[in-house]
C-alpha cells in the first residue's frame, strides 16, 4: 500500500511571528519547538505505485502549547474519486491497512488531545 502526501499548507507560529516551511524535515524541525502549529495536507492512498487512488482526503493537524491542546480532522473524503463517508473510506482501506482505517475514522470524528502547557509559550520564564 502506498500513501502519498501532496504538498500542503503549513504555518508555524513562535512567540513572535510565523515561519513557513516547505520541506518535511524542516517542517518537523520548526514544529517541535514552536508554540503553535497548523498543517493542511491532501492525502491519497494507492494499493500499488501507479494504481488509481483508492482513498483520498484533506487532513488538518495542529497543536497549541499555550492552550495545551492538539487535534486532527479530515474532510473531503473520496473512494475511487467519488465523495465518501468516513465509514466508506475506512472500509475501503481496512483490507490493506487496518490501523490507517482506524486512524482515519477517528480523525473524521475530530480527534483531540491535551498537551502539557509550555511555560515559555505562556511568556513565563523567557
Amino acid at each position: 500500500m502506498r500513501r502519498v502526501r501532496q504538498a500542503g499548507h503549513h504555518r508555524f507560529q513562535r512567540r513572535r511571528g510565523a515561519v513557513p516551511a516547505r520541506a518535511e524535515p524542516t517542517r518537523f524541525a520548526i514544529a517541535v519547538p514552536a508554540c503553535r502549529y497548523w498543517q493542511l495536507d491532501h492525502w491519497s492512498v494507492q494499493v500499488r505505485p501507479g494504481d488509481p487512488t483508492l482513498v483520498g482526503w484533506d487532513g488538518s493537524y495542529w497543536f497549541d502549547k499555550s492552550a495545551g491542546t492538539a487535534g486532527a480532522s479530515v474532510r473531503n473524503l473520496t473512494v475511487a474519486g467519488q465523495p465518501a463517508t468516513p465509514e466508506e473510506a475506512a472500509s475501503a482501506l481496512r483490507p490493506y491497512d487496518p490501523q490507517l482505517a482506524d486512524a482515519l475514522e477517528e480523525a473524521a470524528r475530530g480527534a483531540s488531545a491535551r498537551l502539557p502547557t509550555s511555560l515559555p509559550c505562556l511568556g513565563i520564564g523567557t
